[in-house]
């Protein structure tokens, strides 16, 4: 083969096209709304971004940094957060015998005092393959372990100043 613009020098002397592991385009989703989860049932944060792949064999490299408040009033804090494609749960640290929705913020003991809570970040990141040329929708989500004693999640928190916290998702469509 002879040299061109789409073609590289390999290590053995001879010329190979190039191509894949190109950043073709980034997508960056934000809010700073507060988002109040006091259910079980998994529950949209606010965070979300929509990305069109250009080609079916593109990967997106999903990176998520989601602010937010684990608290409950009695006893134990559980929470849990996943990351979804369209409806379709892709990376979470879900789903134990019972179902229930944790993990992600911790199950601890609070020791007897009367309440307890913690501001956190949950920083993902997930190299998804979606097979498609259409639109497609990432979005978190979350859900508390037993819905009793006050239990919530707050995401992306007001802090006494009354400036909300912002979480933020990119996505970052890689050519195959």
């Amino acid at each position: 083969g002879t040299a061109s613009s789409s073609t590289f020098l390999r290590g053995d002397n001879s010329w190979a096209a190039a191509g894949g592991g190109k950043i073709l385009q980034i997508v960056q989703g934000e809010t700073t709304t507060q988002v109040e989860v006091t259910s079980t049932s998994l529950t949209d944060s606010g965070l979300s971004a929509s990305i069109t792949p250009s080609a079916t064999s593109s990967k997106i490299l999903v990176m998520v940094n989601q602010h937010y408040c684990i608290y409950r009033h009695d006893d134990d804090n559980n929470g849990g957060i996943v990351l979804l494609r369209g409806s379709t749960i892709i990376g979470s640290f879900l789903k134990n015998s019972s179902n229930a929705y944790w993990g992600e913020g911790g199950d601890w003991q609070n020791g007897g005092m009367d309440r307890a809570s913690m501001r956190l970040r949950w920083n993902f990141s997930y190299l998804d393959s979606p097979n498609t040329t259409s639109a497609t929708t990432y979005k978190t989500q979350g859900a508390v372990y037993s819905g009793s004693d006050d239990e919530k999640i707050q995401f992306q928190r007001q802090d006494s100043g009354g400036t909300n916290a912002g979480s933020y998702i990119q996505l970052i469509e890689v050519g195959a």
